[in-house]
């Protein structure tokens, strides 16, 4: 990109620029020229470093923001890919990852709807955004931050191949799940893929949180709500597809899939406290209990206590090592039943 990061951040933050010519302009862009306005009034991104991407970001969002105001039709219409490309790769670098994929996949959106793609698997028509989401660094200037989300996930296929003793690395998990489910197109669908990839790239942050934290103790909800969002994942894993998508509790979506999950469910536990949760967790491994079994049973309970209130005694200060441990069986919860349901 041309454009340098103070010509828009600064200019429009000092009211120093006549904004009338911008808009006339884009009043009458063509929609599929987007590109191009975009990258002339854009402040773009550099490559081999960080350089103000909180700056960069917020430049993005103001532009976007004045535009949609201006003409709300003209916004929806024009292709916005560029702009939110940069929004996802500036929000990565300060560890947005819940903004950094939203915007990622908007980027996706419009690709789908100006440019009428219809096949992820066509890889000459492939987008930067879709690559990224597809976790390849082809074709794309961030790519140095699209190896740190295929590094994230690598490692996370390989710890869960470790634990489970079943084998899913990064290329059957998009072959077979994120393309073979036939529903990339669907946004619904990218939903929970955006949800798991941030799943798995804000343990490293809530982890870093609990080690610097006041040893007074403190409010505990980015734990609990970060454990929640996985359990999310996994709840809505299994209603993605029949006989799942039938049922409106875990339970019975756990029951219908069962014969291909293979889960002891009578190790699910029953109406508990977040600290019988973690105590369950402890017995079951004590007991030396399959892995599937205690990621099933521990992301069953944290579901049903975490998503009904967050004024949990803090078990985190109770025992440092909780937290990962807790992470690592919702997270197995995710990954066994994409495994059982898409992959195997």
């Amino acid at each position: 990109m041309r454009v340098s990061y103070p010509t828009l951040f600064q200019k429009i933050r000092n009211q120093a620029i006549d904004l009338s010519n911008m808009l006339v302009e884009y009043a009458t862009i063509p929609p599929l020229e987007g590109d191009s306005f975009f990258e002339k009034y854009g402040v773009g991104n550099v490559v081999g470093g960080i350089d103000k991407p909180y700056e960069r970001l917020s430049a993005y969002e103001i532009l976007l923001e004045i535009l949609s105001d201006h003409e709300i039709e003209q916004f929806r219409a024009i292709h916005k890919g560029t702009p939110y490309y940069f929004m996802g790769w500036t929000a990565f670098q300060i560890e947005d990852f819940e903004k950094g994929v939203f915007y990622m996949d908007s980027g996706i959106s419009e690709d789908i709807r100006k440019l009428g793609l219809t096949d992820p698997t066509d890889f000459s028509r492939r987008t930067p955004g879709i690559n990224f989401m597809l976790l390849e660094t082809g074709n794309q200037v961030a790519a140095a931050t699209a190896a740190g989300l295929i590094r994230s996930m690598e490692d996370a296929f390989a710890e869960f191949s470790r634990l489970s003793g079943v084998q899913m690395d990064r290329n059957e998990f998009i072959d077979k799940f994120v393309i073979g489910s036939g529903l990339f197109l669907d946004n619904t669908f990218r939903t929970v893929l955006t949800s798991l990839y941030s799943f798995v790239l804000e343990f490293e942050t809530r982890q870093r949180e609990l080690k610097v934290r006041s040893s007074a103790g403190t409010s505990i909800e980015p734990f609990l709500t970060h454990l929640f969002k996985g359990c999310l994942v996994f709840e809505t894993l299994l209603k993605l597809t029949p006989p799942g998508d039938t049922q409106t509790t875990l339970r019975p979506a756990i029951d219908a899939h069962n014969q291909n999950l293979g889960i002891d469910t009578s190790l699910l536990p029953a109406h508990m406290t977040l600290e019988k949760v973690a105590n369950h967790y402890k017995e079951l491994i004590r007991q030396n209990k399959s892995f599937k079994d205690v990621s099933f049973a521990t992301a069953y309970g944290i579901r049903n206590t975490v998503g009904h209130k967050l004024a949990w005694l803090d078990i985190f200060q109770q025992d440092q090592n909780i937290y990962p441990q807790l992470y690592q069986a919702v997270l197995g919860a995710c990954l066994w039943t994409i495994y059982k349901l898409w992959v195997e």
